[in-house]
């Protein structure tokens, strides 16, 4: 069905039907079917991938954060409630009316005492009632806000402590030193309602034997509950609260059994506050837990949730995520038959208008549209070379020789002109004549990006284009030129547009469509316009000499002759110090120093206002020096003469082509010698560097003495250490005891006798003379410079 449908929306033509023999398909549609679904999965596996995995990790991490934030509110509230009932603590103790002296005394006192208290009570509504207990005088007693009471009142209908026994709440009373909080449970007269009260006990002073009393303060439970519901909301679970010793002091159940509570309770008996949120699992259920421990009173406040529950937008968005990838992957499946369709079809259509029998009978034996037409395509590519060739072999060859012979002064009379003119149907009815010279840029590398016919067919619309452009300003006739590295045009010029602006707009669009349509660069030379055909030859001349100027003025230009700044200096210009420079770096190895000279020599040749024969004739030499220096050091390196011909300056354009191949050879040249010089003396360096560090102390050490300890001529020693280091031998003995005589005097008080007797100097004036000439300063100076104080120095 769906084979028909595509058939249907291909629309094959009868022809096309029976040649394919429908319903077999080609596997060019079943390419671009696959490559559409390849792209699609690719796309969704890669958004899909950063999608899920960035989204849904946020929106799970906003979930856990926001309940963990609640929990954080609930923990600051409560930090809040115990700070005030802790300060509540400490304004009792320092009140002067609630000390047992001033409450055993009864009448006013005790009266003052328990309005005090009520002011107490009355300032936080969190706190139900302040009681005191005072461990000294009636322990029976306790002063409330809401009056006077026995212990036994707090074990009694009214308030039943049956967490604590009567005995074990007078000894925690009476032995308290720090704040404890207890759960108790309460239950009415007449036990119609059930509630309960957390009792939260204060020492009037840290120690409990030098303490007097206890304050505790009763907070009704439903308060705290109320306050810690809010991370529950709506779901599951449980949220509870513990004292620093693990004690329970409340804790809210929404949805839950109390047996299962205490088995979350249980497993979480000691929480890990060092991890906000962890799971545990209960009965195959899965439970987060959010754990927060305070650091104001040290309890901990737990949060107990199934996790199903608490990351339930997170699956949902999940599940709905997979619908969107599930729908949006088939309807790029479909987005991909139809795209296959809709480029499959105009690819058929061309290929059954493909009229050729003998490529029509082979169709059925292959499947692939694109080879068929391509193939078709280079048939009819191959005939129209043909014609071409043909073409160019009958009426452009004859009349690119007539034009050839006029450029090139082979026509010298105006009855040759007259015989041959007519036959090639070239009127030359205008009155001025002119030479345009086209010029390939990079010749080497257009013949090898290009095939010979392609080279053909660029170079003939080149032709053609200057021709079409040329009828602006009159006539033109094109013909190859230099071997076919070149174009030479001839221009018949009407009245009036024979100005340099108008050849030089004709040159510019010329090299434009170059570069536009084949990315080439050609250099175009222009010659002086001419009234006389006869005399032709001079504008090619002219039109040659601007084209050369692309040695220095770089390819894909426009050079008119009349432009080109003819030299007129009095003083002939040659870089006769850079050369020398060149023949030392190269004779020393050294790269870095060849690059920076024939760098800086480059640069100055094109910057000079020389002419072009100048220009040429120093480039050659260049070339020629690095020759000779070879040739001088007789080094054997491996194809030298082919690489010097690379180079050869006339085998270049311009001299930035010429300056990377220059400073490639030379690399190799230094290479080789600097590779020759470490192979055979390094081992004698390393032996004079250590003499002279050993021995340069000594004043009667000279160049003999060492040439006679090591047994070589003392020329011969000079010339071998400055060829290793760029210094003579004694130079570096004078640095070396430079450098150890401004440490002396950096360092130390000695005076300048003792200083150039350490060293090995022994003529202060010559070792004060040399010192200065080094530094710029005298050794005094130094001194005083380097160290901040002035020395007397003396012998």
């Amino acid at each position: 069905m769906i084979r028909a449908y595509i058939n249907k929306g291909l629309g094959l033509p009868v022809k096309m039907k029976r040649i394919f023999r429908v319903p077999s398909w080609s596997n060019r549609f079943y390419q671009y079917l696959f490559s559409y679904i390849l792209l699609i999965v690719m796309l969704m596996s890669i958004v899909g991938g950063v999608v899920y995995g960035s989204f849904l990790s946020i929106l799970q991490k906003e979930v856990e954060d926001s309940t963990i934030a609640t929990l954080t509110q609930i923990k600051e509230a409560m930090d809040t409630r115990t700070s005030e009932m802790n300060r509540m603590a400490l304004q009792i103790a320092s009140n002067p009316l609630l000390t047992p002296f001033m409450v055993a005394e009864g009448g006013y006192g005790t009266y003052q005492a328990i309005q005090d208290l009520k002011k107490y009570r009355s300032a936080n509504d969190f706190v139900h009632d302040v009681v005191l207990y005072y461990r000294s005088g009636q322990p029976s007693v306790m002063y409330a806000a809401s009056g006077i009471h026995s212990i036994d009142y707090f074990f009694s209908s009214a308030y039943p402590f049956k967490h604590w026994g009567k005995e074990e709440f007078v000894q925690t009373l009476s032995t308290l030193d720090k704040p404890v909080i207890r759960s108790v449970e309460q239950v009415a007269a007449g036990g119609a309602y059930s509630t309960g009260f957390v009792v939260y006990l204060h020492p009037l002073s840290a120690d409990a034997d030098k303490g007097y009393g206890v304050v505790f303060f009763l907070i009704k439970e439903d308060e705290m509950k109320h306050m810690i519901s809010r991370v529950l909301k709506d779901y599951s679970g449980m949220t509870w609260i513990v004292d620093e010793n693990n004690e329970p002091v409340t804790q809210v159940l929404n949805n839950i059994a109390p047996e299962q509570a205490a088995s979350i309770r249980e497993a979480v008996q000691h929480p890990d506050s060092s991890q906000p949120i962890h799971s545990i699992s209960m009965n195959r259920v899965d439970y987060s837990v959010v754990t927060l421990k305070s650091e104001t009173n040290g309890w901990s406040y737990i949060t107990a949730m199934p996790t199903n529950q608490l990351l339930g937008k997170v699956n949902e968005t999940r599940s709905l995520f997979h619908y969107t990838v599930m729908a949006v992957l088939a309807l790029g499946l479909l987005m991909a038959v139809v795209f296959s369709i809709r480029n499959y079809k105009p690819l058929l259509k061309l290929a059954g208008g493909l009229t050729n029998e003998r490529i029509l009978k082979e169709w059925p034996r292959k499947t692939d549209e694109i080879a068929l037409i391509a193939e078709a395509i280079g048939e009819v590519t191959r005939e129209n070379e043909g014609l071409l060739e043909k073409l160019k072999s009958q009426a452009s060859l004859l009349k690119e020789n007539y034009v050839l012979s006029l450029v090139e002064g082979r026509v010298r009379s105006r009855e040759e002109l007259e015989e041959i003119r007519p036959v090639l149907g070239l009127t030359m009815d205008k009155p001025y004549f002119a030479v345009l010279l086209l010029l390939i840029d990079d010749y080497e590398q257009f013949i090898k990006e290009n095939t010979k016919p392609m080279q053909d067919i660029i170079k003939y619309s080149l032709i053609q284009v200057v021709e079409n452009l040329s009828g602006k300003i009159g006539d033109g006739w094109g013909a190859e030129y230099r071997e076919g590295r070149g174009i030479v045009v001839l221009l018949n010029i009407l009245e009036g547009s024979e100005g340099l602006d108008q050849l030089t707009e004709l040159g510019v669009k010329a090299k434009q469509f170059a570069n536009q349509h084949y990315r080439m660069g050609i250099t175009i030379g222009i010659g002086r316009v001419f009234s006389d055909l006869v005399k032709i030859h001079k504008s090619l001349a002219q039109a040659d000499h601007a084209a050369r100027y692309r040695l220095v003025k770089g390819g894909n230009q426009v050079i008119c002759y009349s432009e080109v700044k003819q030299s007129k200096e009095s003083i002939i210009w040659y870089p006769l110090e850079p050369e020398k420079l060149l023949v030392r770096a190269i004779k020393q190895g050294n790269s870095d120093e060849v690059r920076k000279v024939i760098r800086d020599m480059i640069s100055s040749i094109v910057s000079q206002p020389i002419s072009i024969e100048r220009v040429e004739f120093i480039c050659f030499d260049m070339i020629n020096t690095v020759m000779k220096t070879l040739l001088e050091m007789d080094m054997k390196i491996e194809d030298a003469d082919q690489a010097i011909e690379r180079i050869f300056v006339s085998r270049f354009e311009t001299v930035e082509a010429l300056e990377p191949i220059m400073i490639e050879f030379c690399d190799r040249v230094c290479e080789y010698v600097d590779k020759h010089k470490e192979s055979k003396n390094m081992a004698l360096l390393d032996q004079l560097v250590a003499y002279v560090d050993q021995h340069y102390q000594e004043p009667t050490i000279s160049l003999d003495q060492i040439a006679g300890e090591f047994g070589f001529s003392s020329s011969y020693l000079t010339r071998f250490f400055k060829n290793q280091t760029g210094d003579s031998l004694m130079r570096y003995v004078d640095q070396i005891r430079m450098n150890e005589a401004k440490l002396l005097l950096k360092t130390t008080d000695l005076n300048l006798g003792q200083i150039i007797e350490r060293v090995g100097y022994v003529d202060l004036t010559n070792f004060i003379r040399k010192f200065k000439k080094l530094e710029g300063v005298t050794p005094i100076q130094y001194r005083n410079l380097v160290q901040g104080d002035a020395f007397s120095l003396s012998k």
